[in-house]
């Protein structure tokens, strides 16, 4: 959107206070944005809307949150913000489950986690490094499914203090089953800032593949494929119909859309074979919430995505403990009957 003369931005806030919120909360706001106030960061926003609200509450320091789901700092400018996301937006603290007070989140683990699993291999100089990452840190989107991840922060920094030395310590520290480097699929979300995909896809390809899948498992996750059924697109002019993207670029034009949050959001492709259940957990949200909203069609703009749905369709189920009962068809499927 282009930054006119004036230009009206409305504001959807986060509210919640831990002592006193049972569930948290959104207030709107609307401010005049001329051309003399361009220049203007988002921190200045957030005290706008301070000064309307008391009960607004945002960091003092480390001020890092999303707006429009999008990771920002307080030092962003509205104007570049307004143009690119347009005047309608959404502020949410970095971490919504980690909120004590407003955009103001726990981050006791932040340095916990470090010196627990790096601190004894780190130099004075590598804990200041690592303290630059404190927005790359809670920005992890494995964060999302599994609360107690180590952190992308916390692998860029292994990747970085990596030595003949020390490198298989280093890599069997951050190797946890459930919440390490195997629950890493690693997605750059912010506004404006360094992308870390060569340094995370350097240090994942060291690490060993421990996961196991016992005969029982095996035989069962095969039972559950065999009686669940595909379902049938039909007329699919008269469905309401949701699309995934994930990292496509395709635009994908259909009637009766539901859009949906985690169109854009990877849902386990890398994860499939070394972190099964974490892949379940990113494809069930996705699938949970297009089903939620009322899609009966849910097309895939990468078929590699569909593939890997359709042939974990019945395991992502019994591990979300819910059906998904939508026809699942690729973008070239969708072009041929459409």
């Amino acid at each position: 959107m282009e930054f006119l003369n004036t230009t009206s931005l409305d504001i959807k806030a986060f509210f919640f206070n831990a002592k006193t919120d049972y569930l948290p909360y959104y207030k709107n706001f609307s401010f005049e944005i001329n051309q003399d106030d361009k220049n203007i960061d988002l921190k200045e926003i957030l005290r706008l809307i301070k000064l309307e609200n008391e009960n607004f509450s945002y960091p003092s320091s480390n001020l890092v949150f999303r707006v429009n789901d999008l990771v920002v700092t307080g030092e962003e400018k509205v104007a570049t913000v307004i143009e690119r996301l347009g005047n309608e937006l959404v502020i949410t603290p970095i971490l919504e489950y980690r909120s004590n007070n407003g955009l103001i989140i726990n981050d006791d683990d932040f340095m916990a986690n470090f010196d627990k699993i790096l601190g004894k291999f780190a130099t004075d100089k590598d804990r200041e490094e690592y303290k630059k990452l404190y927005s790359i840190y809670y920005a992890s989107e494995s964060f999302i499914y599994e609360h107690n991840y180590i952190g992308d922060a916390i692998i860029i920094m292994a990747s970085k203090m990596l030595n003949d030395d020390n490198r298989d310590d280093i890599l069997d520290a951050i190797s946890f089953d459930v919440n390490g480097i195997n629950s890493c699929e690693y997605e750059n979300r912010f506004f404006d800032g360094v992308d870390y995909t060569q340094e995370i896809e350097s240090i994942k390809s060291l690490v060993r593949d421990t996961h196991k899948v016992s005969f029982i498992d095996k035989l069962q996750s095969k039972c559950r494929a065999k009686m669940r059924k595909d379902i049938e697109v039909g007329d699919i002019k008269s469905k309401n119909v949701a699309v995934y993207y994930g990292n496509s670029s395709e635009n994908i034009e259909v009637s009766n859309e539901i859009k949906i949050n985690s169109a854009r959001r990877l849902i386990g492709q890398s994860l499939a074979k070394i972190n099964p259940n974490m892949m379940y957990n990113k494809a069930g949200k996705m699938l949970l919430e297009a089903f939620d909203k009322g899609a009966e069609v849910l097309i895939f703009a990468n078929s590699s995505d569909c593939q890997m749905v359709r042939k974990n369709i019945a395991d992502i189920e019994f591990y979300m403990g819910r059906e998904a009962t939508m026809s699942l068809i690729s973008v070239e499927e969708f072009r041929k009957i459409s």
